[in-house]
């Protein structure tokens, strides 16, 4: 679980983290992140009411539309020059290596295979498009602004549900053991 913002001048007082469960849902929150009442960090309570990331085991899905900027860890949070969403952090992914960075698109009406990565985390934050993308037994829909990390072994497939092409950042973590992906019929 998350101990800190992320960023080294940020530390466990700046946010308060716990872990739990959505109240109308049984998907557990992983972590939600709550910026304190103190004068220092007034800035950060008046951007980030609630930031929370969903697990259900499979996928983490973060809708960027529930998340609010923030200023960048190196900037003055007085006056910052540039703003962040944070949609994960070092401890959401397996320790390993980007293998990947892939800008990637997905026709209307089309779909990729169904497939799973033996050693590899996968990385999706759709920058255009609808999408719905299915991991194990769980479907959701995708649109601008939500990523998802899916953990290695799980099958996954996504389709373009919308009437535009679906454009999205595809970063894969490996773990290093050489695994490779596996297409399931």
């Amino acid at each position: 679980m998350p101990r800190h913002h992320g960023d080294a001048k940020h530390t466990e007082d700046m946010f308060s983290w716990r872990a739990g469960t959505k109240k109308d849902s049984q998907i557990p929150i992983i972590a939600e992140v709550e910026a304190p009442a103190t004068r220092e960090a007034s800035a950060y309570g008046r951007l980030a009411a609630t930031a929370r990331t969903l697990y259900d085991g499979a996928m983490k899905l973060i809708r960027s539309a529930d998340l609010s900027f923030l200023p960048a860890g190196h900037e003055d949070p007085k006056s910052p020059g540039v703003w962040k969403k944070v949609l994960l952090q070092k401890a959401d992914v397996q320790a390993g290596r980007v293998q990947m960075v892939n800008w990637a698109r997905l026709p209307v009406g089309s779909a990729f295979a169904a497939h799973y990565h033996e050693d590899m985390q996968e990385v999706f934050v759709v920058m255009q498009g609808t999408a719905e993308l299915t991991v194990g037994a769980q479907t959701v829909v995708l649109g601008r602004g939500d990523a998802v990390l899916i953990d290695a072994r799980e099958v996954h497939v996504m389709r373009n549900t919308g009437e535009q092409d679906v454009e999205y950042l595809a970063i894969g973590i490996t773990s290093g053991q050489g695994g490779k992906t596996v297409v399931v019929s």
